[in-house]
């Protein structure tokens, strides 16, 4: 499978819709937002309600358009970019185009 190349544009249309959606998801499951993170150490840092921190990495999938499912009929599984394998993040989260349906990975 060929790799995603980084893109400036994308990253600016999804990066901070993308996170929002994440941080706003597990404010909800009493994790709090610390801070956001630098390039290979994932996108966001948040402590956990039993207090651990830990580093998310967040991406938008943009030709995820189903809300409520993974796209099982596209793909049978959920692979981030091999660019994003070296990120030294605890958890990744995929994100909808329509930023209402997440995957934890």
């Amino acid at each position: 499978m060929a790799d995603k190349l980084y893109s400036e544009d994308l990253n600016r249309l999804y990066d901070k819709p993308g996170k929002r959606t994440v941080i706003e998801f597990l404010e909800q499951q009493n994790y709090i937002f610390v801070r956001e993170l630098r390039f290979c150490d994932g996108d966001l840092e948040v402590i956990t309600p039993s207090g651990e921190t830990l580093s998310i990495e967040v991406q938008i999938k943009a030709v995820w358009t189903e809300s409520g499912r993974w796209q099982t009929f596209n793909w049978k599984t959920a692979d981030f970019e091999n660019r994003k394998r070296k990120n030294a993040a605890d958890f990744f989260f995929m994100v909808n185009k329509s930023q209402d349906t997440l995957l934890c990975t």
